[in-house]
């Protein structure tokens, strides 16, 4: 019997036989696909009940205990599906940075003219961070500890897509109606517009005494980017 060191530190049975030793009478049924659908499910979930304790604990004082009770399973039960821990963890980074990257490479794919796709993109982004607040805070964890885990996805998501916004915004600062601006300064600039807003949720909170993800603080907050993203682009009127 194999003996499993767990990512906390605990041992225990796996409770699997040596695989060059198993015979295929030993490996139990194939799974239906009503079976694998509720593996699709349990993952799924596992995913979104970790996202949230990593974004408020950090992957440190996060356990497999604490995700498996969120889950509603043992903690063991999460090896059917993730090796570690840390494999967890990085499920969890990939699938919110994938979901991002997706949804801003739909619109920059979209067929629009460029000052409406810009707002377009604007919004989509926005919106994003405010249905996922767990995207910000696991990266100000990342920030804080030197995005060990965070780096390893910016070759796979963010760099394909900064390469097609890149061309976008040449195309938008290249528009009469925009001043000269330099492209990767003015995405950087989007980008600390909109998440910026996502860091400072606590800081909101104890300035205003107010829910900065209240649906009528969000929406004021995100046309104001709008405003100012376009009015800092936009040439002035003579």
């Amino acid at each position: 019997m194999i003996r499993r060191t767990d990512p906390e530190g605990r041992h225990g049975d796996a409770g699997v036989k040596d695989p060059k030793r198993v015979r295929l009478s030993d490996r139990g049924p194939l799974k239906t696909g009503a079976a694998k659908q509720g593996d699709r499910l349990t993952k799924q979930k596992i995913l979104r009940c970790a996202a949230d304790i990593f974004a408020r604990k950090g992957f440190a004082a996060t356990t497999t205990r604490e995700i498996g009770e969120a889950v509603g399973i043992h903690y063991s039960s999460l090896y059917h599906h993730f090796r570690s821990k840390e494999e967890i963890y990085a499920a969890v980074v990939e699938d919110l940075c994938g979901r991002l990257m997706q949804g801003l490479e739909r619109v920059l794919d979209a067929s629009q003219p460029p000052e409406e796709k810009l707002e377009t993109l604007i919004r989509a982004y926005f919106d994003f961070m405010a249905e996922n607040p767990q995207y910000a805070r696991i990266a100000v964890n990342e920030y804080a500890s030197g995005g060990r885990h965070l780096a390893q996805f910016v070759p796979r998501f963010v760099a394909p897509i900064y390469d097609k916004a890149r061309k976008f915004f040449d195309e938008i600062t290249g528009s009469r109606r925009v001043r000269p601006i330099d492209t990767r300064q003015l995405i950087l600039s989007c980008i600390g517009l909109v998440e910026t807003y996502f860091y400072m949720i606590p800081w909101y909170r104890a300035l205003f005494g107010e829910d900065a993800l209240s649906p009528e603080n969000l929406a004021r907050r995100r046309d104001a980017v709008v405003d100012l993203i376009f009015n800092g682009v936009l040439k002035r009127a003579p």
